[in-house]
């Protein structure tokens, strides 16, 4: 790695690139879950942020970088990312200046697990021409240069957003382009049963409360609403869940995105509740019902959040095929909580 730290060896103990070593190879529809180290450049520019400008430039002068675009980076002696240098910055700032005052600290990089999807949308975010891949230290290992993706690349990352619409609901876009119904049958048909299972579940749990519907009908009017409602939550954190599986561990994943998700869902249950509320207590005149649709909308948004999360968490670590598995799952398990929670409140209220 051609670095300005007068080293013949990268952060991994690899021989640093040569100069005139062939460029990295440009990621294919192929590698859209490869990890986007694997297309990394290796011989980036990067200077000890206690330098100064004169002493930077002298660094920097006849070294290689296969990475086109004007950016250095600054690293502390543990060589972690502290900052990057804009290339006019550091041509146009005295020559005394410490290049921890021209420096723009709080770089946006990539994880080390990231993959070449995840840049493509980095890159469709924020609009940089670069950006830093780092260690679970914050270590340089790499940098991605946006010329690695053409423009059809690019769009992939967009295409790729439908498959996991398709995956989300149990079905993978490219088993349901068979055009024979026979062979798409297998692909189609088990993914249906979960649907069927959670449906009788729910069905079951509905018998149960069969005295309190009898004594509170206008209940059984808002049953769509609140499975609706409860499917909704779930989608949302879902999606969100899959887009950061494989970049977090399984630990952080549910201790950062759970707080996240039940936070979210309070503060969209307590919303929710109160509208729907007031508007049956407009239509029905009936308080109690008014209280058991608040109580029940606000503890079912808040865990089919939560469900969104953790189901396919679990799904990920049974090594199922997570993209596929945890929509029919997360959905069923989140119909039968629904139904579990808004008859118990009914039951406790009325």
């Amino acid at each position: 790695m051609t670095m300005t730290l007068d080293l013949d060896t990268n952060q991994n103990g690899q021989p640093a690139a040569a100069p005139g070593a062939p460029s990295v190879r440009i990621p294919t529809e192929q590698d859209m879950d490869a990890p986007m180290l694997t297309f990394a450049h290796r011989d980036f520019l990067a200077v000890p942020a206690d330098l100064t400008v004169e002493r930077a430039l002298k660094s920097l002068r006849g070294k290689n970088c296969s990475v086109g675009v004007g950016y250095i980076y600054a690293v502390d002696t543990e060589r972690r990312l502290v900052g990057v240098i804009p290339l006019r910055a550091l041509l146009c700032s005295a020559l005394d200046a410490p290049i921890r005052d021209i420096m723009r600290p709080n770089v946006i990089a990539l994880p080390q697990t990231a993959t070449v999807l995840v840049a493509c949308e980095m890159f469709s975010t924020h609009r940089f021409v670069a950006f830093p891949v780092v260690d679970e230290n914050n270590r340089i290992l790499g940098v991605v240069d946006v010329r690695l993706f053409a423009d059809e690349v690019l769009d992939l990352s967009e295409h790729q957003q439908v498959h996991a619409a398709f995956d989300i609901i149990g079905l993978r876009l490219s088993k349901g382009r068979v055009r024979s119904p026979w062979l798409a049958f297998p692909y189609r048909f088990p993914w249906l049963l979960t649907t069927i299972g959670s449906g009788l579940l729910c069905a079951f749990v509905t018998s149960l409360f069969q005295a309190t519907l009898g004594e509170a009908l206008a209940l059984a009017f808002f049953l769509t609403l609140v499975l609706g409602l409860g499917e909704s939550i779930a989608v949302q954190s879902l999606t969100l869940t899959l887009q950061s599986l494989h970049r977090i561990g399984v630990a952080e994943r549910l201790r950062s995105e759970l707080g996240r998700e039940l936070t979210q869902g309070l503060l969209l249950g307590a919303i929710c509740a109160a509208l729907v509320s007031g508007l049956a207590f407009a239509w029905q005149g009936d308080a109690r019902t008014a209280a058991v649709l608040g109580a029940s909308i606000l503890a079912i948004v808040a865990q089919a959040g939560a469900m969104g999360v953790i189901v396919p968490t679990l799904v990920h670590r049974l090594r199922w095929d997570v993209k596929v598995a945890a929509g029919p799952i997360t959905l069923a398990a989140t119909d039968v909580v629904t139904l579990v929670i808004y008859f118990t409140m009914a039951a406790l209220i009325l």
